[in-house]
């Protein structure tokens, strides 16, 4: 980032993307790093360091298509878009999950043979279960996520995403309800 600020020649333009870095670096370096937590990505907190610096260096190549007088709401949520399309972009890199042969392999020394068979029954379920919530509607999966595995409450995560307390109660909802048919088909 540094870098870029010092090839920067215009003093406006300088101050203005120091002072956007200043106020959403920390809440885009946690999206990212949730995000990437989310998706089974091993070495989530290098590589959200690497989406958020993609995500400023479109921010410094397309400075001027941000408008100067939006509401800081709207700029939040257009700075997350930004990252969340980077985020993308490595997920698309990585395997998500170890094979169950790998997993058998690395504990079977460790556990009697009927620890085993129920670790890998739970991990199963598990396994079977994050696929569902993978591979529904984004919005849901990644509101999930604060709130069932980071712990985040209603409007910690509505602060986070950009949208409203209301939103995210409705996107909780309809996700719960989604996985729990899904996972009726999947007889888990």
């Amino acid at each position: 980032m540094l870098t870029f600020l010092l090839l920067i020649a215009d003093e406006e333009v300088h101050d203005r993307i120091k002072d956007i870095f200043k106020r959403h670096h920390d809440a885009m370096l946690n999206f990212a790093k949730g995000k990437l937590e989310n998706r089974g990505v091993a070495d989530f907190e290098h590589d959200a360091e690497d989406a958020v610096q993609n995500a400023f260096m479109k921010i410094v190549k397309y400075i001027d298509a941000l408008d100067k007088e939006a509401s800081p709401k709207r700029e939040r949520a257009y700075m997350m878009s930004i990252v969340s399309n980077e985020v993308t972009n490595i997920i698309k890199d990585y395997k998500f999950f170890e094979d169950i042969d790998e997993f058998d392999g690395k504990y079977a020394d460790t556990f009697a043979e009927e620890k085993l068979i129920e670790r890998l029954s739970m991990k199963e379920k598990y396994t079977t279960t994050i696929e569902v919530i993978k591979k529904m509607d984004e919005k849901y999966s990644t509101t999930m996520f604060y709130y069932y595995q980071k712990e985040l409450s209603v409007d910690e995560i509505a602060e986070l995403m950009g949208i409203s307390e209301q939103t995210v109660y409705t996107r909780l909802r309809r996700g719960r309800k989604l996985l729990l048919e899904r996972l009726g088909d999947a007889d888990v």
